[in-house]
């Protein structure tokens, strides 16, 4: 097999941009994480020669095989967790403890292992079939917004409010779900139907539509004052022009981890305000250190007696007992709760991502691996049954997924954010030919 030199090129150049990312969050752990967010699992002993040329292989192996054609929805999903999920795991953890890499080396590879496993789908969609859902199918989803819009604002129309940065999580527990029903519909209508909706009217023009979205979001932000939920239409905005206009130029995804790199090193050097504090909080912590800290704080909890071998997980709970250690836990099986109690001694909801919470704090090392080969095959499912599906489409409606993943475990993203909705509905669509 022949390999294109200019692609050659370009990923070099963005292990060159991930290697530089990872080192500019290191800078930002040193200062702003160590300095403002110790309490939660920040501590910083620095990386020595043996971490950074274990950080350099990993970050050289993995970037090499992670694809730069954001065109299928396991691309978009894998990219997400690499640049959101995976490096900051990897650059947080090798500098916590005097000895990381002994204590979690292990575990770092097992995550690399499994990394390296979710690339090796292979399936491309097709060269000249690009295909939207049906008219039907379109009608639907309108229905279907109607449906829980006016559900949803007739339920929470009394504690409705869009409140400021400060009251978040005031307002989050005031708009938490009081049923399973109400909990789906708070997790579709922004995930699954306003980002249909969404990539129905931006790829045909249908201003209707995307108005019809932006009041979606808004209404579960008044709701719930999720973050993401805000920001999440501008963002597939961004992501639909990128589709449309670049025709997959690489360099894009180079260019922005640069800018990454460079408003870490921002945060980094400003002096102590306002603007350091919000940038560092909501964008650095929160986007970013968040999803990487989960990795050794689940590490901590669960390896090596506590392991749950899956019975966190509804219908694995039937057959599998909990560990001995959580027998009497009134939190269980809400792994989020428990490791914020046992590792940082708070009430919180510390959720992580897959590869903590569906891999590591299940089996280990193992886990992730086994979780891993799960994950591919769900991706790789998704791309088959998305082949002739219009590209911008299948891209748009993945990346809601990709996110919640980012923060979230598989089994949840799966029932809760339409992870096994799509994969129903473009079976559907595959089996009957509902396209237009």
């Amino acid at each position: 097999m022949t390999v294109n030199k200019k692609d050659f090129y370009y990923q070099i150049l963005f292990f060159i941009s991930c290697l530089t990312y990872a080192f500019c969050l290191n800078l930002s752990h040193k200062t702003y994480l160590l300095d403002t967010q110790e309490f939660w699992g920040y501590t910083y002993y620095g990386l020595g020669w043996t971490e950074i040329f274990f950080l350099f292989f990993a970050i050289f192996f993995t970037s090499l095989v992670t694809s730069l054609k954001l065109n299928t929805p396991s691309r978009i999903i894998i990219y997400m967790l690499y640049f959101i999920v995976f490096i900051p795991t990897l650059t947080l953890t090798l500098a916590l403890k005097e000895n990381s890499l002994s204590h979690y080396g292990i575990s770092l590879i097992c995550l690399i292992i499994g990394y390296i496993i979710l690339n090796l789908n292979k399936v491309q969609p097709s060269s000249h079939l690009q295909l939207l859902p049906s008219k039907k199918v379109e009608i639907i989803f309108i229905a279907f917004f109607i449906f829980c819009f006016f559900s949803l604002f007739f339920i929470f129309r009394n504690i409705i409010n869009f409140v400021g940065l400060d009251e978040i999580y005031t307002q989050r527990e005031l708009g938490r779900s009081s049923n399973l029903f109400q909990g789906y519909m708070l997790t579709y209508l922004p995930n699954v139907i306003c980002s249909a909706l969404m990539a129905f009217g931006l790829i045909k023009n249908r201003k209707i539509y995307i108005l019809m979205a932006f009041a979606g979001y808004l209404l579960i932000f008044g709701i719930s004052a999720q973050r993401a939920v805000f920001l999440m239409p501008f963002i597939i905005i961004l992501l639909f022009y990128y589709l449309k206009n670049n025709d997959f130029k690489k360099n894009y995804l180079i260019l922005f981890n640069l800018f990454v790199c460079l408003t870490f090193v921002f945060i980094s050097y400003l002096p102590p305000s306002s603007l350091r504090e919000f940038l560092g909080f909501y964008f650095l912590t929160r986007i970013f250190a968040t999803p990487g800290i989960m990795f050794s704080l689940y590490h901590d909890v669960f390896i090596p007696n506590n392991l749950t071998y899956w019975s966190h997980i509804k219908g694995f709970s039937l057959v599998i007992e909990k560990p001995s250690a959580f027998i009497y836990e009134s939190d269980w099986p809400q792994l989020g709760w428990i490791v914020a109690k046992y590792k940082l001694g708070i009430v919180s909801n510390s959720n992580a991502n897959l590869f903590a919470a569906d891999g590591l704090a299940a089996a280990g090392g193992l886990g992730i691996i086994i979780l891993c080969i799960i994950f591919y095959f769900y991706l790789f499912i998704f791309d088959y049954l998305t082949k002739n599906i219009n590209t911008v489409f299948k891209v748009l409606v993945a990346f809601p997924i990709g996110l919640a993943l980012t923060n979230g475990s598989l089994a949840t993203i799966l029932l809760s954010f339409g992870g096994l909705f799509w994969l129903l509905l473009f079976a559907y669509l595959k089996t009957n030919k509902a396209y237009q």
